[in-house]
């Protein structure tokens, strides 16, 4: 829609730009899916590496982009609004599809549950992390943040792997 006579086009390639999201997600999903069944990982544990990743990488390249702007508060607000608009949306949504038209959805618990304490448990690190900073966050802090996500993945894939329950 940048050239002139396209611009009255502008609904039209919105309604293309979630359409390909769409197909896309589907195509991420399914062989998120059967890459768990190869390697015999559990396929919602495979939605923390893979698909949650590739979810996230757009917010990612945004507050990189907005950081190294100086706009750090935007870096932020747009890593927790993207994790916000993902649980609310994103779980909401097709739980509401999915309940107008089977029902209700029986979930694993365990899996709900570690999700939940796992994000609680990083919300609390990254608080008490910035208090104890006086909100001045440095590289190191971002090192400690990525050495405790590998950790988490690690945790999770064994816990997977050998059939243990957290909970």
């Amino acid at each position: 829609v940048r050239k002139e006579r396209c611009r009255k086009l502008y609904v039209l390639t919105f309604l293309m730009v979630l359409a390909w999201l769409g197909a896309l997600a589907y195509i991420m999903v399914f062989c998120a899916e059967r890459f768990a069944a190869i390697i015999h990982l559990d396929a919602d544990i495979m939605g923390l590496p893979i698909t949650a990743m590739g979810a996230s990488l757009p917010s990612l390249f945004s507050s990189v982009i907005a950081a190294r702007q100086g706009m750090a508060n935007m870096a932020i607000s747009n890593a927790f609004g993207a994790n916000l608009c993902s649980i609310l949306l994103a779980l909401g949504i097709p739980m509401f599809i999915y309940g107008c038209k089977y029902g209700t959805y029986t979930m694993a618990s365990d899996a709900i549950i570690m999700s939940c304490f796992v994000l609680i448990v990083a919300l609390i690190i990254f608080v008490f992390l910035a208090a104890i900073s006086r909100f001045r966050l440095k590289w190191g802090h971002g090192i400690f943040l990525l050495i405790l996500y590998a950790a988490l993945l690690a945790v999770v894939v064994v816990i997977s792997y050998y059939g243990l329950s957290p909970f």
